[in-house]
């Protein structure tokens, strides 16, 4: 699967689900490592995402706020 796809149907998901994007960002400003966030995801809303969906998510999404507010508003 290559990257774009991957960060697309994450993108779908916290779309749908703006819970699991806060609760994701939550874990994110704790700090928590990445393997850490997708098994706390996994245990509070028995959805997997892969490490990669989640490296995407806090590179591109996350740590941008210009890029948060571009997907926010779509």
């Amino acid at each position: 699967m290559n990257s774009k796809s991957t960060f697309k149907s994450l993108t779908l998901v916290f779309k749908e689900s703006p819970d699991i994007k806060t609760r994701v960002d939550e874990l994110l400003d704790g700090h928590m490592s990445l393997s850490h966030i997708g098994h706390t995801i996994f245990e509070e809303y028995n959805i997997t995402f892969s490490l990669d969906d989640l490296r995407l998510y806090a590179t591109f999404i996350h740590r941008n706020p210009c890029i948060v507010a571009l997907e926010r508003s779509g």
